[in-house]
């Protein structure tokens, strides 16, 4: 078993599991097949066991069938990404088997006398595939969404004069608290089933979202005196979540637009906005 870093749990040890558990499987429906004398394309899986024929039989019973008549109940299953490819003489590569996609539209409230800010709402919705488990995944994205605002806003790398990293811990740089969360943050699942052959069609959730924080920083000015950041800003920041963001300033006022690419290769579909005022602390 290997971790789970870069939202690899399900995508790769999952999918290892599953192949050991089809080889278990083959395995029991062939004894199956054989000592109830039918063919094996009369043998199939139900719920909470397997009927060879007319006759249902339960998973624990045939499981005992097969330990005493020696049908080995071990297998080690592998899986490996497919479709991943890189040709060095043409320069053309593909690092992922899928992308996973999202939106996100953010409120700020800017004291324009001290530069503080606040994050009055935040819309976001995050592409899953066929979610496994929605409470989950809703709670990755929230957490993920949280950390990319500390990334943006609060951390920093910092060097001192003798080139040593002082900000290298939670405890020499502000990270997000609970504090931070916005009083209004609203997580939608775009529970679509994706393409490629994945478990039960999901996608991963754990590193995509915190790229969506750019909205919070896209809605904080540049210098504190509320005036916003430049006319576009374009953004392909992580392979597996192709985002491009534009913002649209008027006077005193932001307007954030997002583009959701609907596939791999296409950067035009689905797109939301939302519009808020600069205003100052009273």
């Amino acid at each position: 078993m290997r971790s789970t870093a870069a939202s690899s749990g399900t995508d790769l040890n999952a999918m290892a599991a599953l192949d050991a558990c089809n080889q278990i499987k083959a395995r029991m429906s062939a004894h199956a097949a054989r000592i109830y004398e039918v063919e094996p394309t009369d043998v199939r899986w139900e719920f909470g066991g397997l009927r060879a024929g007319q006759q249902l039989i339960a998973f624990g019973e045939l499981a005992t069938s097969c330990w005493m008549n020696r049908v080995q109940l071990l297998a080690a299953g592998f899986y490996a990404t497919p479709k991943l490819h890189w040709d060095r003489a043409t320069g053309k590569v593909r690092p992922c088997y899928y992308c996973a996609y999202g939106a996100s539209c953010s409120e700020v409230t800017i004291d324009t006398l001290t530069g503080e800010y606040q994050i009055d709402r935040s819309d976001v919705i995050e592409d899953v595939g066929r979610s496994l488990n929605p409470a989950i995944d809703i709670g990755q994205v929230e957490g993920g969404f949280i950390q990319g605002v500390g990334w943006l806003t609060t951390e920093e790398l910092w060097w001192d004069g003798k080139g040593q990293l002082r900000t290298h811990a939670p405890s020499t740089y502000k990270i997000p608290g609970s504090r931070d969360v916005p009083p209004v943050l609203n997580v939608h699942l775009l529970d679509r089933p994706q393409a490629e052959e994945t478990v039960l069609r999901s996608k991963p959730v754990g590193e995509p979202p915190p790229m969506l924080a750019i909205s919070v920083w896209l809605a904080t000015p540049d210098d504190g005196l509320g005036r916003p950041r430049p006319l576009s800003f374009r953004c392909l920041v992580d392979a597996a979540s192709p985002l491009v963001i534009f913002t649209v300033p008027r006077l005193e006022y932001w307007n954030l637009v997002i583009l959701v690419p609907e596939a791999q290769n296409d950067m035009t579909p689905g797109r939301g906005s939302r519009k808020g005022k600069i205003r100052p602390s009273s």
